[in-house]
């Protein structure tokens, strides 16, 4: 088997794995089919890596990094290198003798230790989020785009503090995700964000506003008016506007926007709907704030693209709110029937049409 084989081999035991949240089975025995599920998740993770899209970029970490600590010969490092935290990360690795498998291998485990540890604590259908954290996610963030995947599982471990409005823990824990990842400094509005008390009616004007936001999007003004005044420079910006860092410059077409502004729609009415249960209201803050950055800066769909993905996160655990109020076992096996066939739909299109999946 090749390493797309092992992905989608994944997928299936994970789609199975769904139908285990509908059976009381014992806590013990779900924690250890959890648990097998994610070692076998990190086992196709290192047999694939060397393939993924972004590891020449993370042969040049490691090749910066300094096995001994000592910068002062390397000292363009730190004019060059955005994400100090992740250099980090791979001097200490280095400096035990590890590898770039080495360093995979660790900020993968790191990433999915905390999705075993969370996830338990957010929702009862922990293998529904799982299987939707990997249907949309676990390509692009445990494979591909490390940094960020590491960054935003730290986040995910976070929001159990802006549960318990214990702030300084939470904006601690986001300050060291953003420096393995800078775009996650964008995560501390999800502290504010969650104070709100959602209902219809300020839901539907921030929907409002984030359709005018599409036609009237305000990138160039942020990043060349609003942050250079305030003494912030953003260098990926002028990488991708110079060509430097070759990525999708262009707008986000009207057909992305449609179905994301429909399927955050019909989330957001079943957390509306039971936003009294723990960490709804918090998913449901997330969501609103992925199409506010989808639409704010949709005329740079790499940016909006990038920084809407932190917050679409809560796709991971919303999927579990269509569950709430149903009595009948036989209209829950209905709903896990069909999620289980959406998540296939994103298989499809993630593992077996995509261009970034190859051998």
């Amino acid at each position: 088997m090749n390493g797309k084989e092992y992905l989608l081999l994944l997928g299936i035991i994970s789609s199975f794995a769904c139908w285990l949240d509908l059976i009381n089975l014992k806590k013990l025995y779900k924690n250890i089919l959890f648990l097998f599920i994610l070692i076998f998740a990190l086992y196709c993770g290192c047999y694939y890596f060397p393939y993924s899209a972004d590891y020449v970029v993370y042969q040049s970490y490691y090749t910066m990094a300094s096995s001994s600590f000592n910068f002062e010969c390397d000292a363009y490092i730190w004019e060059s290198i955005v994400d100090y935290g992740y250099l980090w990360f791979h001097t200490i690795i280095k400096s035990f003798g590890g590898d770039l498998i080495d360093v995979y291998f660790f900020t993968c485990a790191i990433s999915l230790i905390i999705y075993f540890i969370t996830f338990k604590k957010y929702t009862s259908y922990i293998f529904l989020s799982w299987y939707f954290l990997f249907v949309r996610y676990f390509l692009i963030q445990n494979i591909h785009q490390i940094r960020q995947g590491l960054a935003c599982a730290l986040m995910i471990f976070a929001l159990q503090f802006v549960y318990k409005r214990k702030i300084i823990l939470f904006i601690t824990i986001i300050l060291i995700a953003a420096l393995i990842h800078k775009s996650l400094i964008v995560a501390l509005l999800i502290y504010p964000f969650s104070k709100i008390n959602w209902n219809t009616k300020k839901f539907i004007i921030v929907m409002i506003i984030c359709t005018i936001l599409y036609i009237f999007p305000i990138t160039t003004t942020v990043f060349e008016t609003v942050l250079p005044a305030m003494g912030i420079y953003i260098p990926k910006y002028d990488a991708y506007l110079s060509g430097t860092d070759t990525v999708d410059t262009e707008n986000i077409d009207i057909l992305t926007i449609v179905s994301r502004y429909l399927f955050i729609t019909v989330l957001s009415y079943f957390l509306l709907k039971w936003k009294n249960i723990p960490y709804n209201n918090i998913f449901l803050s997330m969501l609103i704030l992925a199409m506010i950055f989808l639409c704010i800066f949709s005329d740079f769909a790499v940016i909006s693209g990038r920084l809407s993905a932190i917050f679409l996160l809560a796709f991971t655990f919303a999927p579990a709110s269509l569950f709430y109020g149903v009595k009948s076992i036989k209209v829950k096996l209905y709903i896990m029937g069909f999620l289980v066939i959406i998540g296939m739909i994103f298989i499809i299109k993630n593992y077996l049409l995509s261009n970034n999946l190859s051998m």
